[in-house]
């Protein structure tokens, strides 16, 4: 992804470019808890500003062209269309701030606009149909230095989008994510389940476009959906210094090519913590594995020194673990890296960070297991820097990967508790089908991995999130009920 400074949206943006044309039909009535309103963006704003947090605002059926955006700021509300293909949104989102709201049951076709979510916890995306004319960003997320940004996109139809994440703005550039514990298998993290993904479009430069993409601290957990001509994507430290992203989870989707050509790869990942697992893959690839880098190595697309104060990771770096032989190892940020020892200003020396290998196993195409391998690795002067790369990102150490013969040794096995060996290295896991109950719509136990914490020493590692997520049941975060049946509005 070609990085993009993050730039302050004022609340009032919505009404400042507001569009509605003259014969509009606009109504919001009703009194707090519940409302109703037309779907035109006028009688929406005015809804917004008399609702009171947990109200619900129900919207008609028809259609409206907004040329803006609707924006939720300190208050969560229920904003519940007629479903999708009933109340249609062009041209027009909605922006939340320090907001915890559900979005429900629209079309919105955005041409040129996206969703945009800053510093709000427990907000809800769901059950919408979305499309942008091309390719381009849906969802942008954005976190603060006080707080993360922390929500769940579930059961929506996207085409040509996909979701970006930014644990933080640019003036902190991620130090405080990266300052938090990993959390694994927690709420701590924006989550995208249950949704189908598709491009049609080529507008990201080639045929296939990352469906997320994470960066300054940013936390994703992508799982159960059905994704087409769209590949994973997860950054390391950019141009400028801006962190890489702290955590993806990746689990149980389904990935498909379909009518495109040119240059088509699995996945692009490049920093922090990733457990990656379950995964199945349909079609042919160009790139038939998981590439891997570390953009401060290759200096891929950057010219040298690109990187804020932080530089190249080469061994002579200020920021980096500088482990005597390693060229560099532990390069800031870089894949397995975790925690900072201590908050971190970006200048003088860095503290230590904490690792936490990744974990790759069972992502098959047909019977085939897909491997993992480095990236392309030449800075913009035609240099190759792949010996420099496999010195940094190192298999059984940084990475570890299904192996079916395990034997405790290297990598990652999978079967039964009782199939697991009694011996084991250190760091290598263990996934244990027969264990774990975290999917609801699965009878049984789900699986959960082990981890070998010390030599012959099995302790539990990881447990996935709750599934369906509990802000799909209403456990959390405000709910609403379906919008009211026998209204309708249309704005021309």
């Amino acid at each position: 992804m070609r990085f993009t400074k993050i730039k302050a949206i004022s609340p009032l943006f919505a009404s400042a470019i507001l569009f509605v044309s003259s014969n509009a039909f606009c109504t919001c009535s009703g009194s707090s808890p519940n409302w109703t309103s037309s779907p035109d963006l006028s009688s929406l704003t005015n809804c917004v500003a008399s609702a009171k947090s947990g109200d619900t605002i129900s919207v008609a059926n028809g259609s409206a062209t907004w040329g803006g955006r609707l924006t939720v700021q300190d208050k969560s509300l229920n904003i519940i269309g007629g479903g999708a293909g009933n109340t249609i949104v062009t041209n027009g989102a909605i922006e939340l701030i320090n907001s915890g709201s559900r979005i429900s049951g629209f079309t919105f076709t955005l041409q040129s606009n996206y969703h945009i979510v800053n510093y709000s916890q427990a907000w809800r995306f769901d059950h919408n149909t979305m499309s942008e004319t091309t390719w381009g960003d849906m969802f942008y997320l954005v976190g603060s230095a006080a707080t993360a940004t922390e929500g769940l996109i579930d059961n929506n139809n996207i085409t040509n989008g996909r979701v970006v994440f930014y644990g933080e703005d640019t003036s902190t550039g991620g130090m405080h994510r990266w300052a938090e514990p990993l959390d694994l298998g927690t709420n701590h993290a924006v989550y995208v389940e249950d949704n189908v993904f598709i491009n049609q479009s080529n507008g990201c430069g080639v045929a296939v476009c990352n469906f997320i993409d994470s960066n300054l601290g940013g936390r994703i957990v992508a799982r159960f959906n059905t994704v087409t001509n769209h590949y994973v994507e997860i950054h390391s430290i950019q141009g400028g210094g801006i962190r890489a992203a702290r955590l993806n989870e990746v689990y149980e989707n389904s990935f498909n090519i379909s009518g495109v050509s040119g240059y088509i790869r699995t996945s692009l990942l490049r920093g922090g913590a990733l457990l990656y697992f379950l995964n199945t893959f349909n079609g042919n690839w160009n790139s038939p594995g998981f590439d891997v880098d570390n953009v401060r190595t290759c200096r891929s697309g950057h010219p040298d020194g690109d990187f804020g104060n932080y530089g190249v990771c080469d061994g002579t770096g200020s920021v980096d673990g500088n482990q005597a032989g390693k060229d560099g190892y532990l390069c800031r940020d870089q894949p397995g890296a975790s925690t900072d020892s201590s908050l971190w200003n970006g200048a003088g020396s860095a503290p230590s960070q904490l690792r936490a290998p990744w974990y790759i196993f069972k992502n098959v195409n047909g019977t085939n297991e897909i491997p993992w391998g480095y990236n392309a690795c030449t800075d913009t002067t035609g240099v190759d820097h792949t010996d420099l790369l496999k010195e940094q990102i190192v298999s059984d150490r940084d990475i570890y990967s299904y192996i079916p013969s395990f034997s405790g040794v290297s990598g990652v096995g999978y079967g039964t508790i009782a199939g697991r060996p009694s011996t084991c290295t250190t760091g290598v896991a263990y996934w244990a089908t027969d264990q774990g109950e975290w999917n609801s719509r699965h009878a049984g136990p789900d699986g959960q991995l082990y981890q070998c914490s010390a030599t012959n020493t099995w302790s539990l590692y990881y447990t996935p999130y709750t599934y369906p997520h509990p802000l799909q049941s209403g456990s959390a975060g405000p709910t609403g009920p379906a919008a009211p049946t026998g209204l309708q509005a249309t704005v021309n």
